[in-house]
C-alpha cells in the first residue's frame, strides 16, 4: 500500500479583520440648567468637555498560510496577531491542526484567553482564523515565493 505524500499548501486570504481604534467623539455639555444658574450667577460659563471615543471595527485583512508536513503556520493580520507574543518572522505554529478531504483545523494556543481557531472550507476557499473571515486563493509552492 503507498502512503500519500505530506501536503504542501500554500495560501494567500484575503477579507476582513477586526481592530480596535477610535470611532468618534463623545461630548459632555453641562445641562441648560446649569448655564442659566453660571448666568444668573455671574459665574463664567460651564465649559464643553470632549473625549474620544473607542470600539472595534471591521478593516481590511489578509492572512497567509503555510500548511508542510502536516505542520500548518499562519501569518495573521494586526487583528488576529498576538500582542504579548512576538514571533521573528511574523509566522506562528498552530496545533490541534486537522487536515481532511474537505476542511483545514487548527488553534493558536496565545495564552489566556487568547485561543484562535482556523478554519478553512477546502472546497469554498473561506477561511476563518479568530476575527478574521475571509477568501483564500493558493499561491505558489513555497511562502517567501514571488509573485512576479
Amino acid at each position: 500500500m503507498a502512503q500519500e505524500a505530506p501536503l504542501s499548501l500554500f495560501l494567500t486570504c484575503t477579507g476582513q479583520d477586526v481592530t480596535y481604534e477610535q470611532t468618534g467623539t463623545k461630548v459632555e455639555a453641562p445641562s441648560l440648567g446649569a448655564r442659566q444658574h453660571a448666568a444668573m450667577a455671574k459665574l463664567p460659563p460651564p465649559t464643553v468637555t470632549t473625549s474620544p471615543e473607542y470600539g472595534y471595527v471591521r478593516v481590511p485583512g489578509r492572512l497567509s498560510i503555510a500548511i508542510e508536513g502536516g505542520v500548518v503556520r499562519v501569518r495573521p493580520s494586526s487583528g488576529s496577531s498576538p500582542t504579548f507574543r512576538k514571533s521573528a518572522d511574523g509566522w506562528y505554529e498552530l496545533g490541534d491542526v486537522a487536515i481532511t478531504d474537505t476542511e483545514i483545523r487548527g488553534k493558536a494556543s496565545w495564552g489566556f484567553p487568547s485561543k484562535l481557531g482556523l478554519t478553512i472550507d477546502r472546497r469554498s476557499g473561506d477561511v476563518s482564523f479568530g476575527p478574521f473571515r475571509g477568501g483564500c486563493e493558493k499561491t505558489a509552492d513555497r511562502p517567501d515565493a514571488r509573485k512576479f
